[in-house]
């Protein structure tokens, strides 16, 4: 009965895993190649549900060099399986298992911050190999000096490999896995990423596994290995500090008005000598964004990344750069300008005076430290706080005294 489950699920996602997924890239994956991967997949979702499940529901593009995972921004911030023709055929099912695990383990996501560190990519393959069977591992036979374990984190793998009289041995093991090594350098696409979208991946990735693992029959995640069980409570115990996209959805919601606004470019079915109703769907905020001397410019450079991602999921705005007075006011499209006006002290009813005498904004998202005289509300539009990592927390007493609703990037 436990194999038959699996081969009900496989022919359940043939079509997407040898059809839609592989046809997110530009490259139409040739005959062979289609074959031996039909061969791979058939193989993994019996072996392991749990992987095969990841592998039918992650996009795959057909590479003629290395294979490797790589962050995507189309449709969503997501990852996208590269697979090389030559490093499939020769690494087989355990480098299909090896790249999946890598993301059970956080791994693409702690490259970027050891990008400078010549010991990582090998410990990241050394973790690995404790979660895979003897016969699947990459480093199959360690040296002495590394004495085989199935509990040791990235971080002691990293300790101990940083151990003078370790380099001999770590030099070894890097020319011997040169090329798979190598694979490992698609993940610095996420160290380019802002911070906001670098949250979103995580999100969107704890997401995937989360979603994938419920999929799975209650008999079926009860035999999954220990170690992965603990991974994936790390990954369910996980909360993104801020959800963007949940936040900015509940803001946009209650900030749009309620009703239905005169248009002449839709005239009345019933009277057509009258202008007609049409619903107002997108919310025009107003965003004030604190340029006092107070914030560093990797806070405000994290700002620009969050405002970002507020015009990617399509809301209108204004932006107003202000301290102690409005220094300018633009409409944002995309590209945050080289530099901003503007490094007095800070006060926050400036951009509340300006949004009583321009009713046509539905709402106030404050970018800030928080580190001023709290202001007179404008209760008949909601605000937004968006404290920076450096600014005031919850138990700061403006933190209460702020209006409005308030969020903290971390």
């Amino acid at each position: 009965m436990g194999l038959f489950i699996p081969l009900i699920w496989y022919f359940s996602l043939e079509k997407n895993l040898l059809y839609s997924t592989f046809f997110l890239g530009k490259i139409v994956p040739t005959a062979p190649f289609m074959d031996h991967f039909h061969h791979l997949a058939t193989q993994l979702l019996i072996d392991s549900p749990f992987l095969g499940r990841l592998l039918a529901t992650l996009p795959k593009r057909e590479v003629p060099g290395l294979s490797g995972l790589s962050s995507q921004h189309s449709p969503q911030l997501h990852f996208e399986l590269h697979l090389g023709q030559t490093a499939l055929a020769q690494g087989g099912l355990p480098r299909l298992k090896h790249q999946l695990l890598h993301l059970l383990l956080r791994h693409p996501f702690q490259k970027a911050d050891q990008a400078g560190s010549p010991y990582f990519d090998l410990a990241a393959d050394l973790e690995v190999d404790q979660l895979l069977l003897p016969s699947e591992r990459q480093f199959p036979a360690l040296p002495p000096t590394l004495p085989p374990t199935r509990h040791r984190t990235l971080a002691n793998w990293l300790h101990l490999l940083q151990q003078p009289n370790q380099q001999a041995t770590v030099q070894e093991l890097q020319q011997r896995q040169a090329a798979q090594l190598a694979e490992h350098q698609s993940w610095l696409g996420i160290a380019r990423l802002g911070a906001a979208e670098r949250r979103l991946l995580e999100r969107n990735t704890r997401r995937w596994l989360l979603d994938t693992l419920q999929q799975l029959p209650a008999e079926l995640r009860r035999r999954l290995p220990s170690s992965w069980q603990a991974h994936l409570a790390v990954w369910r115990a996980a909360r993104s500090p801020l959800h963007w996209s949940q936040v900015l959805r509940r803001f946009v919601r209650r900030s749009r008005p309620a009703g239905r606004r005169l248009s002449l470019h839709r005239r009345s079915a019933r009277y057509p000598d009258s202008p007609g109703l049409k619903a107002r769907r997108h919310p025009h905020l107003l965003i004030a964004l604190d340029t006092s001397g107070s914030l560093a410019t990797v806070e405000l450079e994290q700002f620009w990344s969050a405002i970002h991602q507020i015009w990617k999921a399509g809301a209108a705005f204004s932006v107003l750069e202000c301290d102690d007075r409005i220094r300018r006011h633009y409409r944002y499209r995309g590209q945050p300008p080289q530099a901003v006006e503007g490094r007095g002290q800070t006060l926050f009813s400036p951009p509340f005076q300006f949004l009583r005498q321009h009713p046509q904004f539905d709402g106030l998202l404050y970018f800030t430290d928080g580190y001023a005289t709290a202001p007179v509300p404008y209760r008949s539009r909601p605000c937004l706080w968006v404290i920076s990592a450096k600014g005031i927390d919850t138990q700061h007493p403006n933190w209460q005294r702020l209006p409005g609703e308030k969020i903290k990037l971390l």
